[in-house]
Protein backbone atom coordinates (compact mmCIF):
# COMPACT_ATOMS: atom_id res chain seq x y z
CA UNK A 1 0.00 0.00 0.00
CA UNK A 2 1.35 3.43 -0.94
CA UNK A 3 -0.06 6.54 0.70
CA UNK A 4 0.57 10.20 -0.06
CA UNK A 5 0.06 13.61 1.53
CA UNK A 6 0.00 16.85 -0.45
CA UNK A 7 -1.04 20.43 0.25
CA UNK A 8 -2.23 21.45 -3.23
CA UNK A 9 -3.11 25.03 -2.15
CA UNK A 10 -6.32 25.04 -4.19
CA UNK A 11 -8.46 22.96 -6.54
CA UNK A 12 -10.73 25.78 -7.67
CA UNK A 13 -9.10 26.22 -11.08
CA UNK A 14 -10.47 24.39 -14.08
CA UNK A 15 -8.83 20.99 -14.75
CA UNK A 16 -6.80 21.22 -11.50
CA UNK A 17 -8.21 17.91 -10.24
CA UNK A 18 -7.13 16.14 -13.45
CA UNK A 19 -3.67 17.70 -13.19
CA UNK A 20 -3.24 16.45 -9.63
CA UNK A 21 -4.57 12.99 -10.49
CA UNK A 22 -2.06 12.68 -13.34
CA UNK A 23 0.81 13.61 -11.03
CA UNK A 24 -0.28 11.03 -8.45
CA UNK A 25 -0.52 8.38 -11.17
CA UNK A 26 3.20 8.79 -11.88
CA UNK A 27 4.01 7.72 -8.33
CA UNK A 28 1.46 4.87 -8.21
CA UNK A 29 -0.22 6.08 -5.01
CA UNK A 30 -3.19 4.05 -3.72
CA UNK A 31 -4.55 6.79 -1.46
CA UNK A 32 -3.49 10.42 -1.12
CA UNK A 33 -4.59 12.98 1.46
CA UNK A 34 -5.07 16.42 -0.09
CA UNK A 35 -5.03 19.64 1.93
CA UNK A 36 -6.42 23.09 1.09
CA UNK A 37 -8.66 22.00 -1.76
CA UNK A 38 -10.94 24.95 -0.84
CA UNK A 39 -14.20 23.41 -2.01
CA UNK A 40 -17.54 23.99 -0.38
CA UNK A 41 -19.42 21.22 1.48
CA UNK A 42 -18.59 17.53 1.23
CA UNK A 43 -19.15 14.70 -1.22
CA UNK A 44 -17.78 12.07 -3.56
CA UNK A 45 -16.70 12.40 -7.19
CA UNK A 46 -16.05 9.34 -9.35
CA UNK A 47 -13.65 9.43 -12.28
CA UNK A 48 -12.52 6.57 -14.56
CA UNK A 49 -9.20 6.16 -12.73
CA UNK A 50 -9.88 7.50 -9.23
CA UNK A 51 -12.39 8.64 -6.61
CA UNK A 52 -12.28 11.95 -4.75
CA UNK A 53 -13.78 12.11 -1.26
CA UNK A 54 -13.78 15.64 0.14
CA UNK A 55 -14.77 17.62 3.23
CA UNK A 56 -14.90 21.39 2.89
CA UNK A 57 -16.05 24.50 4.71
CA UNK A 58 -19.47 26.12 4.52
CA UNK A 59 -17.93 28.87 2.39
CA UNK A 60 -15.98 28.20 -0.79
CA UNK A 61 -12.34 29.22 -0.83
CA UNK A 62 -11.48 28.22 2.73
CA UNK A 63 -9.31 25.24 3.74
CA UNK A 64 -10.86 21.88 2.79
CA UNK A 65 -9.40 18.37 2.89
CA UNK A 66 -10.00 15.18 0.94
CA UNK A 67 -8.72 11.86 -0.39
CA UNK A 68 -7.93 10.72 -3.91
CA UNK A 69 -8.19 6.92 -4.05
CA UNK A 70 -7.57 4.54 -6.94
CA UNK A 71 -10.82 3.50 -8.60
CA UNK A 72 -9.73 -0.14 -8.35
CA UNK A 73 -9.98 0.17 -4.55
CA UNK A 74 -13.54 1.53 -4.58
CA UNK A 75 -15.05 -1.64 -3.10
CA UNK A 76 -12.41 -1.69 -0.36
CA UNK A 77 -13.71 1.58 1.12
CA UNK A 78 -15.69 0.69 4.24
CA UNK A 79 -16.61 4.20 5.32
CA UNK A 80 -15.82 7.87 4.77
CA UNK A 81 -16.55 10.55 7.37
CA UNK A 82 -16.25 14.28 6.58
CA UNK A 83 -15.62 15.87 9.99
CA UNK A 84 -14.73 19.48 9.16
CA UNK A 85 -12.80 21.61 6.70
CA UNK A 86 -9.62 20.49 8.48
CA UNK A 87 -10.41 16.84 9.24
CA UNK A 88 -11.82 13.79 7.51
CA UNK A 89 -11.19 10.06 7.66
CA UNK A 90 -11.67 6.98 5.52
CA UNK A 91 -11.62 3.31 6.55
CA UNK A 92 -10.06 0.80 4.17
CA UNK A 93 -10.63 -2.96 4.31
CA UNK A 94 -7.39 -4.89 4.72
CA UNK A 95 -6.53 -8.53 4.22
CA UNK A 96 -5.63 -9.12 7.89
CA UNK A 97 -6.87 -5.91 9.56
CA UNK A 98 -8.47 -2.67 8.47
CA UNK A 99 -6.78 0.70 8.18
CA UNK A 100 -8.28 4.04 9.16
CA UNK A 101 -6.60 6.94 7.38
CA UNK A 102 -7.09 10.41 8.86
CA UNK A 103 -6.48 13.57 6.85
CA UNK A 104 -5.49 16.50 9.09
CA UNK A 105 -4.66 20.12 8.31
CA UNK A 106 -3.56 21.99 11.44
CA UNK A 107 -3.61 25.78 11.91
CA UNK A 108 -0.41 27.68 11.10
CA UNK A 109 2.19 28.72 13.65
CA UNK A 110 0.76 32.26 13.81
CA UNK A 111 -2.85 31.10 14.45
CA UNK A 112 -4.57 31.82 17.75
CA UNK A 113 -4.13 29.39 20.63
CA UNK A 114 -7.89 28.77 20.69
CA UNK A 115 -7.84 27.60 17.06
CA UNK A 116 -5.04 25.14 17.76
CA UNK A 117 -6.79 23.80 20.85
CA UNK A 118 -10.05 23.31 18.93
CA UNK A 119 -8.24 21.47 16.14
CA UNK A 120 -6.42 19.04 18.43
CA UNK A 121 -9.53 18.43 20.51
CA UNK A 122 -11.36 17.41 17.33
CA UNK A 123 -8.40 15.25 16.26
CA UNK A 124 -8.37 13.54 19.66
CA UNK A 125 -12.09 12.75 19.41
CA UNK A 126 -11.52 11.38 15.92
CA UNK A 127 -8.75 9.06 17.15
CA UNK A 128 -10.82 7.88 20.12
CA UNK A 129 -13.59 6.67 17.80
CA UNK A 130 -11.32 4.46 15.69
CA UNK A 131 -11.59 0.68 16.32
CA UNK A 132 -8.69 -0.47 18.48
CA UNK A 133 -7.64 -3.27 16.10
CA UNK A 134 -7.32 -0.91 13.11
CA UNK A 135 -4.04 0.49 11.88
CA UNK A 136 -4.32 4.26 12.42
CA UNK A 137 -2.51 6.30 9.78
CA UNK A 138 -2.59 10.11 9.99
CA UNK A 139 -1.50 12.07 6.92
CA UNK A 140 -1.34 15.75 7.66
CA UNK A 141 -0.07 19.24 7.06
CA UNK A 142 0.62 20.05 10.72
CA UNK A 143 2.67 23.23 10.08
CA UNK A 144 5.00 21.74 12.68
CA UNK A 145 8.80 21.62 12.75
CA UNK A 146 10.20 18.73 14.81
CA UNK A 147 13.64 19.28 16.33
CA UNK A 148 16.41 16.91 17.36
CA UNK A 149 15.97 17.37 21.11
CA UNK A 150 16.41 14.10 23.07
CA UNK A 151 12.85 14.38 24.43
CA UNK A 152 11.43 13.91 20.92
CA UNK A 153 13.30 10.72 20.01
CA UNK A 154 10.70 8.39 21.51
CA UNK A 155 7.94 9.68 19.22
CA UNK A 156 9.84 11.25 16.31
CA UNK A 157 13.12 9.44 15.78
CA UNK A 158 16.33 11.34 15.02
CA UNK A 159 16.26 12.01 11.27
CA UNK A 160 14.31 15.26 11.26
CA UNK A 161 15.37 18.20 9.11
CA UNK A 162 15.34 20.77 11.92
CA UNK A 163 17.48 21.31 14.99
CA UNK A 164 14.83 22.97 17.16
CA UNK A 165 11.15 22.20 17.68
CA UNK A 166 8.60 24.89 16.92
CA UNK A 167 5.53 25.58 19.07
CA UNK A 168 3.35 23.57 16.69
CA UNK A 169 5.95 20.82 16.72
CA UNK A 170 5.82 20.63 20.50
CA UNK A 171 2.03 20.32 20.40
CA UNK A 172 2.28 17.57 17.76
CA UNK A 173 4.82 15.60 19.82
CA UNK A 174 2.60 15.87 22.91
CA UNK A 175 -0.40 14.70 20.88
CA UNK A 176 1.58 11.74 19.50
CA UNK A 177 2.80 10.72 22.96
CA UNK A 178 -0.68 10.98 24.50
CA UNK A 179 -2.23 8.82 21.75
CA UNK A 180 0.64 6.30 21.47
CA UNK A 181 1.60 7.37 17.96
CA UNK A 182 4.91 7.51 16.12
CA UNK A 183 5.83 10.38 13.79
CA UNK A 184 7.18 8.19 11.00
CA UNK A 185 8.13 11.03 8.66
CA UNK A 186 11.15 11.85 10.86
CA UNK A 187 12.28 8.26 11.44
CA UNK A 188 13.96 7.49 8.10
CA UNK A 189 17.43 8.53 7.03
CA UNK A 190 17.37 10.51 3.78
CA UNK A 191 19.23 13.42 2.27
CA UNK A 192 17.87 16.78 3.45
CA UNK A 193 16.49 17.48 -0.02
CA UNK A 194 14.13 14.50 0.45
CA UNK A 195 12.94 15.62 3.90
CA UNK A 196 11.64 19.13 3.26
CA UNK A 197 7.93 19.44 2.48
CA UNK A 198 7.49 23.21 2.04
CA UNK A 199 9.52 25.74 0.09
CA UNK A 200 9.08 29.47 0.59
CA UNK A 201 8.31 31.53 -2.56
CA UNK A 202 11.83 32.99 -2.56
CA UNK A 203 13.30 29.49 -2.56
CA UNK A 204 15.61 30.20 0.38
CA UNK A 205 13.88 28.24 3.14
CA UNK A 206 12.75 24.63 3.15
CA UNK A 207 10.81 23.27 6.14
CA UNK A 208 9.58 19.82 7.10
CA UNK A 209 6.05 20.62 8.29
CA UNK A 210 3.96 17.81 6.73
CA UNK A 211 4.05 14.55 8.65
CA UNK A 212 2.93 10.91 8.68
CA UNK A 213 1.86 9.35 11.98
CA UNK A 214 1.07 5.70 12.78
CA UNK A 215 -0.06 3.99 15.98
CA UNK A 216 2.78 2.28 17.86
CA UNK A 217 1.43 -1.26 17.61
CA UNK A 218 1.53 -0.96 13.80
CA UNK A 219 4.62 1.24 13.54
CA UNK A 220 6.74 -1.40 11.80
CA UNK A 221 4.45 -1.53 8.76
CA UNK A 222 5.73 1.88 7.62
CA UNK A 223 8.75 1.03 5.49
CA UNK A 224 9.66 4.49 4.20
CA UNK A 225 8.51 8.13 4.08
CA UNK A 226 10.06 10.41 1.51
CA UNK A 227 9.42 13.70 -0.30
CA UNK A 228 8.74 13.44 -4.04
CA UNK A 229 10.04 16.76 -5.39
CA UNK A 230 9.23 15.89 -9.00
CA UNK A 231 5.46 16.17 -8.54
CA UNK A 232 4.13 19.58 -9.57
CA UNK A 233 0.72 21.23 -9.25
CA UNK A 234 1.74 24.89 -8.79
CA UNK A 235 1.97 24.48 -5.01
CA UNK A 236 4.73 25.54 -2.63
CA UNK A 237 4.37 22.16 -0.89
CA UNK A 238 5.96 18.91 -2.02
CA UNK A 239 4.25 15.54 -2.29
CA UNK A 240 5.06 13.02 0.46
CA UNK A 241 4.95 9.29 -0.26
CA UNK A 242 4.78 6.63 2.44
CA UNK A 243 5.29 2.94 1.69
CA UNK A 244 3.12 0.79 3.98
CA UNK A 245 3.61 -2.98 4.34
CA UNK A 246 -0.09 -3.75 4.33
CA UNK A 247 -2.34 -5.57 1.86
CA UNK A 248 -5.62 -3.97 0.91
CA UNK A 249 -8.47 -6.45 0.51
CA UNK A 250 -9.70 -6.06 -3.03
CA UNK A 251 -13.35 -7.09 -3.07
CA UNK A 252 -15.39 -7.34 -6.24
CA UNK A 253 -19.14 -7.09 -6.56
CA UNK A 254 -20.73 -9.87 -8.59
CA UNK A 255 -23.34 -9.02 -11.17
CA UNK A 256 -26.63 -10.31 -9.82
CA UNK A 257 -30.29 -10.16 -10.78
CA UNK A 258 -33.38 -11.17 -8.86
CA UNK A 259 -36.53 -13.05 -9.83
CA UNK A 260 -40.04 -11.84 -9.01
CA UNK A 261 -39.89 -13.41 -5.54
CA UNK A 262 -36.74 -11.41 -4.65
CA UNK A 263 -34.49 -14.51 -4.69
CA UNK A 264 -30.94 -13.82 -5.91
CA UNK A 265 -29.94 -15.72 -9.03
CA UNK A 266 -26.37 -15.91 -10.30
CA UNK A 267 -26.07 -15.72 -14.11
CA UNK A 268 -22.57 -17.15 -14.35
CA UNK A 269 -23.59 -20.32 -16.23
CA UNK A 270 -26.65 -21.44 -18.14
CA UNK A 271 -26.77 -24.70 -16.18
CA UNK A 272 -26.93 -22.90 -12.84
CA UNK A 273 -29.62 -20.56 -14.17
CA UNK A 274 -31.81 -23.32 -15.56
CA UNK A 275 -31.54 -25.47 -12.40
CA UNK A 276 -32.67 -22.57 -10.19
CA UNK A 277 -35.43 -21.63 -12.63
CA UNK A 278 -36.83 -25.20 -12.75
CA UNK A 279 -36.69 -25.48 -8.97
CA UNK A 280 -38.66 -22.25 -8.57
CA UNK A 281 -41.35 -23.36 -11.07
CA UNK A 282 -41.76 -26.77 -9.39
CA UNK A 283 -42.18 -25.19 -5.97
Amino acid sequence: MTAGSWNVRTMLQASKMAEIANELLKYDLDITALHEIRWKGYGRIKKPRNILLYSGAEKQGEQGVGFIIKRSLENSIIDFEPISSRLCKVRIKGKFYNTTVVNAHAPTESAKVEQKEQFYEALNRCCDQIPKHDALLILGDFNAKIGKEPANKLVAGQHTLHEETSENGLILCQFAEANELIISSTCFEHRDIHKGTWNDPAGRTVNQINHVLINKRRATIVEDVKTMRGANCDSDHFLIRAIIRHKISRTYKKNRRTNLDGIYISWKTKTRKMNIKNTLWKS
